[in-house]
């Protein structure tokens, strides 16, 4: 701070050379200066360690060396005091130390850890907080504390209610503010040793049951580290109170059992952890804190304790599927906004000014609806409804007729306002997919019969357009379709550097290979079913068929309506063609870009713009 201040004077002497720009420096000067103070803290350079012995005096033990375990950095300053028994114990005289317990004396040559939270420590963490409370969903941590102290506070109080069931490696001994802001925090030292390998399966059942036990006080842990889980001939403990809570969130139940599944695969391997896991916990439990082995979802230090942790979160939540019978596992979602609600939003930024020109033309759409001729309107509208009736049923057919045909429906509907705010069709199919999978069938096999839809679409959409290109004969120039032969060969290429990214890339390669071949096997024995069922596949042909022409036909009446002329099969091949061109438009909905598309398609066949 006295640095900070140093620049005050800087800044008043420029303010008499050019005062426009004195305020503004200045402003920004202390803005940068305190986002520095805050960002990187400030230098411990005076710890105050006699204020600490005598208040270790005061509690019946006199400090004849400290030890340094961990230098102050972002977490306190640990030290080691070496203490002899105290003749009387001398009471304090303003009660300014904050004890745990009284009347209690070290015998010879005890050893204490003493933990110094120095005043600036805490500003990396709350700017951590921030960070979390804007990115992170509410529950997922504790509230943050007021002060360096009260946090400390919460650390010995959780101590002494994890003591109290027998769980604790260390007991707190007195916590207090000394000056200039530190604060002291000392307990015994931690008994027995870090869980290891050679602990066997049978000491990871008792650590297992000790955390159960834990959470059925109402208390979560937050640091299940194998340095913070330790034995003690057949007992197990656990210290490091930073994270844990009392009267948690399910969610930090659920968080615990994460962390354990992944510490504990480290050191057993992934199928003894999760075998015994399910020995002690819920099938349920299990599964819903699997859910959160991701980077996102797991604390970073508990994360970074483990050599490899991202693949070996993978291997877990694989082994727990293979072990429960799930057949896949769905990350949780814990942020508050992810990746794909940010795109979602610059891309509605976009829609609207795409949209504009359109919004702006409402006053003339409105005029015409005056000459509007509402029998042809009625038609469109009634085709419209019709398209829902074509697309649940091409569902419900690959799906084996396995859910309901009219909650099928429903959900075509539902397709509708999924696509509105997400790029065209792809809100749809994982609604589709959702849908499925909550209908009773698994996630590989609502994955293939959305995917099978979509497949027979392909093919009845390509088709029927040579049916209708050929209906059309010469009177019809397909020309204003057609690329260019620079975009045919753009087109060739990026094929080919992605064949090239499949075949060299490892991860893409095992991506392929461990998710898309499955669900591209399941298609290809749907297609070989629908081969021995004709009846199914004319149900989804039918169905398919229905969807395409059926917005082909919508068009055709809408056009009639204002008084356009042209034929249905020019507005067909329009609607095909315009409408797979834009089906690749990045917009929710395809808005914008599917509508530039069929005016324009309309336009060059000799229809009023």
């Amino acid at each position: 701070w006295t640095l900070l201040l140093a620049f005050v004077p800087i800044h008043l002497f420029v303010s008499l050379v050019v005062p426009a720009r004195a305020a503004l420096g200045l402003v920004v000067g202390w803005l940068v200066g305190a986002v520095i103070v805050l960002v990187v803290g400030t230098p411990a350079l005076e710890v105050p360690l006699t204020a600490a012995v005598r208040l270790l005096a005061q509690r019946g033990f006199r400090v004849t060396a400290f030890t340094v375990l961990r230098p102050a950095a972002r977490g306190p300053l640990v030290l080691s005091a070496s203490t002899t028994p105290q003749p009387e114990p001398i009471a304090s005289p303003d009660g300014v130390a904050v004890t745990a317990e009284s009347g209690e004396s070290a015998s010879p040559d005890d050893e204490l850890i003493v933990e110094m939270y120095g005043a600036n420590q805490r500003s990396r963490g709350m700017l951590q907080q921030l960070r979390r409370w804007l990115t992170i969903r509410s529950g997922e941590y504790p509230a943050p504390f007021a002060s360096m102290r009260r946090a400390v506070e919460h650390k010995a109080l959780m101590g002494f209610a994890i003591a109290d069931l027998g769980l604790a490696s260390n007991k707190p001994l007195t916590v207090a503010a000394l000056d200039r802001g530190w604060t002291v925090y000392a307990h015994t030292l931690p008994q027995g040793h870090p869980l290891t390998a050679a602990d066997g399966e049978a000491t990871l059942t008792r650590v297992w049951q000790a955390l159960h036990r834990m959470h059925q006080a109402q208390m979560s842990h937050g640091d299940l580290r194998t340095e913070e889980i330790r034995i003690l001939d057949d007992e197990v403990l656990f210290g490091g109170f930073v994270q844990s809570e009392f009267g948690a969130y399910q969610v930090r139940f659920d968080s615990d059992v994460a962390q354990l599944l992944l510490s504990s695969a480290h050191l057993f391997g992934t199928e003894p952890a999760v075998r015994t896991a399910l020995e002690v916990l819920d099938k349920q439990a299990v599964l819903d804190a699997s859910a959160r082995l991701t980077k996102t979802a797991m604390p970073g230090h508990v994360r970074k304790a483990v050599p490899d942790a991202g693949d070996l979160m993978k291997d877990i939540r694989a082994e727990v599927a293979e072990q429960t019978g799930q057949d896949k596992i769905e990350a949780a979602q814990i942020n508050r906004f992810s990746r794909n609600q940010i795109i979602q939003l610059v891309l509605l930024i976009g829609l609207v000014y795409v949209a504009y020109p359109y919004i702006s033309a409402v006053p003339t759409f409105a005029s015409e609806l005056g000459s509007l001729n509402w029998w042809w309107a009625a038609l469109g509208l009634t085709v419209s409804a019709l398209t829902y009736v074509g697309a649940a049923m091409a569902l419900w057919a690959c799906a084996s007729e396995a859910v309901k045909f009219g909650n099928l429906l429903l959900m075509q509907i539902a397709n509708t306002f999924a696509a509105t705010t997400t790029p065209a069709g792809v809100g749809g199919l994982a609604l589709s997919v959702r849908f499925l999978q909550k209908g009773g069938l698994g996630a590989v096999r609502a994955t293939a019969a959305v995917a099978l839809q979509q497949t027979v679409q392909v093919v009845t959409h390509v088709l029927l357009l040579l049916i209708f290109g050929a209906l059309a004969g010469t009177s019809t120039n397909l020309s204003h379709f057609v690329p260019s032969a620079t975009v045919l060969y753009l087109v060739a290429g990026a094929l080919l550097g992605l064949l090239g990214v499949t075949m060299f890339v490892p991860k893409v390669r095992k991506w392929l290979l461990n998710e898309v071949r499955p669900q591209l096997a399941e298609v290809l024995g749907q297609l070989k079913d629908l081969a021995r069922r004709p009846g199914r596949l004319a149900m989804i042909v039918g169905g398919c068929a229905t969807t395409t022409l059926g917005m082909a036909l919508a068009l055709w009446a809408s056009i009639e309506a204002f008084g356009g002329s042209t034929t249905f099969v020019t507005v067909t091949i329009v609607t095909m063609i315009g409408g797979t061109l834009a089906s690749a438009a990045p917009t929710p909905g395809g808005v914008g870009a599917v509508e530039a598309a069929l005016i324009g398609g309309l336009a060059a066949f000799g229809v009023s713009a």
